[in-house]
């Protein structure tokens, strides 16, 4: 929340905030989309268009960090906890998340996602984008994604998505 005693004095103190707050993104990953498209065949999957949602699945740091737990509540309630991976060979007819990571291919997303779900995707890619290296990261723990996934209030939200 930003407050000063004019407009003006508002914006350039805005301004000074999202400077310091800015952090410059590290470089995305092309993937292999035509690999994707064939592994996707047939199935309610299709591979990811923005290349910083494929970075997530191509860039070592930025898989582990979206395969190894859930950032922020959000994402449990529209992605399900942390993110799934699949191998190359493997089948994804049967898988039930909103996205897949292949890994250094690239992200599958379901053909169905909702414009919350794929909004929640680009966060994500946003977030690992940003995040440096150095970064210590904290999730949220099995419990807390519990919690979220069975909230009655989260169970509403979701379904005035739909």
């Amino acid at each position: 929340v930003i407050t000063a005693d004019t407009v003006e004095a508002a914006q350039s103190l805005l301004e000074d905030v999202e400077a310091r707050l800015r952090v410059e993104p590290v470089a995305g990953a092309s993937g292999d989309a035509a690999k994707l498209l064939e592994m996707s065949r047939g199935t309610n999957y299709q591979p990811a268009k923005s290349s910083s949602v494929t970075a997530i699945a191509c860039d070592p740091f930025r898989r582990s960090i979206a395969c190894n737990g859930s950032l922020y509540p959000d994402h449990v309630v529209f992605l399900g906890p942390s993110c799934q991976t699949i191998t190359r060979g493997e089948q994804i007819e049967n898988a039930d998340r909103v996205m897949l990571i292949v890994p250094d291919l690239g992200v599958l997303i379901r053909n169905n996602a909702s414009a919350s779900e794929m909004a929640m995707i680009d966060c994500l890619a946003d977030v690992l984008e940003a995040l440096p290296a150095s970064a210590e990261v904290s999730y949220l723990t099995a419990s807390q994604e519990y919690e979220l996934m069975n909230w009655d209030a989260e169970d509403i939200r979701k379904k005035l998505n739909q």
